[in-house]
């Protein structure tokens, strides 16, 4: 059965991504160039029976087909009946999750726990196909970890079972988004099957798709986090496609249009509090490489309402000179991170001041722990000539998590009012993490690339450390995409 938005040479996709890929997103998406849109994937067992949420996930607009509805769940009967009623919602086709590495998903059979059960996903997509008028995919992952890659296997049953296509994200549960994609898998499930493939897995920029399809001879790529506040990857890349050439990047003026247009939507969508609050995790992507992204970044998250978020763009844009209707009329924008990215690190020489403030910080932190010292103590300190000062921030990390980052940043960026950030001190618990969250990464390149890094972990002694070796992976800890 064809499947729409697959039509042209080379169609770019948008992954589904819990929590991203609402019905603004996705319009936006698909006015960018994203030939085929998915949603948010959908619980059927919340469907079956009724749950608000999940329903209200089957809202689609006029102008953001086509689309597909993503549905999971380790039931048959369950996916079955939700995935009429996404049917009966508009959707243009059913795609059925068999990724998702989350453990409250995977852990009870469904998302990636489905290629462990390769005969029950068999059964399943043909109860789909025959269950509803509309194409049937599924996304899948490599198989469940390294030990057990059984793609190639499902790929076929799938393609058996009457499945339109498969999408590969080629990576398996276990990996997570860790690791990069090993698309050699996507060109062996290409080989085995006579049905679209769809490539999924580490394309970040025009360059990359164009290498997914050259490597695997792939019939579609899947672009997910990528697209993140960055519809702009759509364009691009359909252009660097046609015409073997970049177009430049889209002007601060641009972004900030094209952030309070997708702001406005969504406040219109979910209400002004809850939109401008779920934004939020967007303004990397629309700020990545502006000069003082990660102050503006730390800034925005204090505004709760339309008003106070324009009001802190505007702001920017006066302080660096630029017209926001119209061009940048300061220096040009600097990628950031590209100045010293604190790549080595010996442990600072002895100042009396800074070891005062350090030891204050110290002793704040680790009080602040409780039994079973699952908190995370942070400090950050910044310097303005010869004063220092700090902030100080202690974060609860529940057993096998690690501090966020995120919340480290806006601690330090706060303290980096004073000036310069200087030393960054974090305190983890015995029983959290092995390391802070690297979704922040490139907040702390921009931010501080030249900061010092104390981390100490539990009752060991501190260790002086350098940026890459603290947060070795910018998503290794995050991603909504399934």
């Amino acid at each position: 059965m064809p499947i729409p938005g697959l039509e042209r040479r080379r169609p770019l996709l948008l992954a589904p991504m819990e929590e991203i890929t609402d019905q603004t997103f996705r319009r936006l998406a698909r006015r960018f160039g994203a030939d085929l849109v998915f949603t948010e994937f959908v619980s059927s067992e919340g469907v079956v029976h009724d749950a608000p949420k999940s329903l209200a996930k089957f809202a689609l607009a006029p102008d953001e087909h086509p689309v597909g509805i993503q549905i999971f769940g380790a039931r048959i009967a369950a996916v079955v009946a939700s995935a009429r009623r996404a049917a009966e919602a508009g959707a243009d086709l059913i795609d059925l999750n068999a990724g998702c590495p989350v453990r409250k998903v995977a852990g009870k059979g469904g998302g990636a726990g489905l290629l462990r059960t390769p005969q029950l996903l068999e059964e399943m997509a043909q109860a789909l196909v025959d269950a509803v008028a509309l194409p049937v995919t599924v996304k899948i992952r490599l198989g469940w970890d390294e030990r057990s890659i059984n793609v190639v296997e499902i790929a076929t049953r799938l393609e058996r079972a009457g499945a339109a296509a498969v999408t590969v994200h080629a990576r398996t549960r276990s990996q997570r988004f860790r690791p990069p994609a090993d698309w050699s898998w996507i060109g062996r499930v290409k080989q085995a099957v006579s049905i679209p493939v769809i490539g999924n897995g580490d394309v970040w920029e025009p360059a990359d798709a164009a290498r997914l399809f050259d490597e695997t001879a792939c019939d579609a790529v899947m672009i997910g986090r990528a697209a993140m506040g960055n519809p702009w990857i759509f364009s691009r890349t359909r252009h660097y496609l046609d015409t073997g050439t970049l177009p430049p990047p889209p002007s601060t003026a641009e972004r900030f249009g094209v952030l309070l247009e997708h702001l406005r939507e969504a406040v219109a969508e979910k209400g002004e509090r809850r939109g401008v609050i779920e934004m939020r995790k967007l303004y990397r992507g629309y700020l990545r490489g502006l000069p003082g992204a990660a102050r503006l970044r730390a800034a925005l998250m204090e505004p709760l309402t339309l008003t106070g978020v324009q009001r802190c763009l505007a702001d920017y844009g006066r302080a660096q000179e630029i017209d926001l209707h119209g061009s940048a009329s300061g220096p040009p924008a600097r990628a950031g991170g590209s100045e010293g990215t604190g790549r080595t690190m010996e442990e600072p020489a002895t100042d009396p001041r800074f070891e005062a403030h350090l030891a204050a910080a110290r002793a704040a932190a680790r009080r602040a722990w409780a039994p079973p010292r699952e908190r995370c103590g942070a400090v950050a300190i910044s310097r303005a000539g010869e004063r220092f000062c700090g902030a100080t921030m202690q974060l609860a990390a529940p057993s096998g998590l690690s501090v966020c980052a995120e919340q480290v940043a806006l601690c330090a960026a706060r303290a980096a009012g004073a000036g310069e950030i200087a030393c960054v001190c974090l305190w983890i618990g015995p029983a959290a993490g092995d390391h802070p969250c690297g979704t922040c990464r490139q907040i702390w390149l921009e931010l501080a690339p030249r900061a010092r890094w104390l981390l100490q972990r539990g009752d060991q002694p501190p260790q002086w450390l350098s940026l890459d070796r603290l947060l070795p992976d910018p998503f290794r800890d995050f991603s909504p995409e399934r």
